[in-house]
């Protein structure tokens, strides 16, 4: 019996026709990220078209399906006519997210990035101060100071780069070389092994590397909501640490009124995603249903009443959209679920 949970979508992937399928969506998103400008952090820019290009979103898409195993497992299964437009759709909409990103939000996109690489990193050992900001450190034990003074930063020199950008530095391996020499020098000038807030990491990479330019990103597909916030990557920091505009107690009424909102099925597939942070098999798994789709579609009721919800609440709506805002409502709304959902 498989103990992988992405076998089913592995042995769909090596299938002749499959291959065939995957090609073509390649392809027709090639060409799509070319006609809209659209640059993913993770591919080429579009100037460098051909065949290479085309293998790497090749490559990039399998590495999506494979992420999306829970998710996609069902449908590729039933072999739907509809198969080839949907993954293209999803795929597209992947790609879409991650630029947006990018390019909207650029301190908080690398900030997240770090902070799930350096969480899997081997060597690297990490943990939440107070239970929110992120904090990493090479070697244990290590003491835990005030974060490091603007000419302590300036002090710090970047090592050198062949191609001094965002997308360069994201590459796991990049990227924990990178925060090692920062930690060792951050430890150099306070003469001890310290734990790294991993804001003062992400503020010293962005005095030396340029943040990217905005590109024209077109309407033709949405993300949906729940994915560009509401699934956790760790280090579920604030931004530069201001307070919240809406003030906590405020924050804790909504998400309490948010929940209530649920129905009870809601709330354990929200609790089983938001605060275990588990995929859709686990939580299908955990909850009893037949298959991912189940869950999902829970999670998707749920998703559509937080939108309803958030419309009118400042800097949570869309038209006043805050990030900061944002990541402390999700921090209210998890100890909210932690108390109503008696299901571990």
């Amino acid at each position: 019996m498989d103990n992988r949970e992405d076998d089913a979508i592995r042995r769909w992937l090596v299938k002749p026709e499959s291959r065939r399928i995957l090609e073509r969506v390649a392809r027709q998103t090639e060409r799509w990220l070319r006609r809209r400008n659209v640059r993913p952090p993770t591919l080429d820019p579009p100037e460098a078209s051909g065949e290479e290009r085309v293998a790497e979103v090749l490559s990039e898409l399998e590495c999506f399906l494979l992420e999306r195993s829970g998710e996609l497992r069902t449908l590729i299964a039933s072999g739907a006519d509809h198969l080839e437009k949907y993954l293209e759709r999803s795929f597209r909409n992947h790609l879409l997210d991650r630029s947006r990103s990018l390019q909207t939000d650029p301190w908080r996109y690398f900030y997240r990035a770090s902070a799930d690489i350096l969480r899997h990193a081997a060597g690297v050992h990490h943990h939440l101060r107070s239970g929110r900001f992120f904090m990493y450190s090479m070697k244990i034990p290590a003491t835990c100071m005030s974060p490091l003074r603007e000419e302590e930063l300036e002090g710090i020199a970047f090592p050198p780069q062949s191609r001094l950008n965002l997308e360069s530095l994201l590459p796991a391996a990049t990227l924990v070389s990178l925060a090692a020499h920062f930690w060792r020098e951050a430890c150099a000038v306070r003469s001890r092994d310290l734990w790294i807030d991993l804001r003062d990491f992400v503020n010293w990479a962005f005095r030396h590397v340029p943040a990217p330019k905005g590109v024209a990103l077109d309407g033709e597909t949405e993300p949906p909501w729940g994915e560009r916030g509401i699934s956790p990557l760790g280090g579920r920091q604030n931004g530069d640490g201001a307070a919240s505009q809406a003030g906590p107690a405020l924050l804790d009424r909504w998400a309490s009124a948010f929940i209530e909102r649920l129905s009870p099925e809601e709330r354990e597939v929200f609790y089983c995603r938001m605060v275990l942070e588990l995929d859709w098999a686990k939580i299908s798994r955990q909850l009893g249903y037949s298959g991912p789709s189940g869950a999902f579609y829970r999670y998707r009721q749920a998703e559509a009443k937080l939108k309803s919800f958030l419309r009118d609440r400042e800097k949570l709506s869309p038209e006043d959209f805050d990030h900061r805002e944002w990541e402390l409502f999700c921090e209210a709304l998890r100890e909210g679920l932690k108390k109503t959902v008696s299901r571990p």
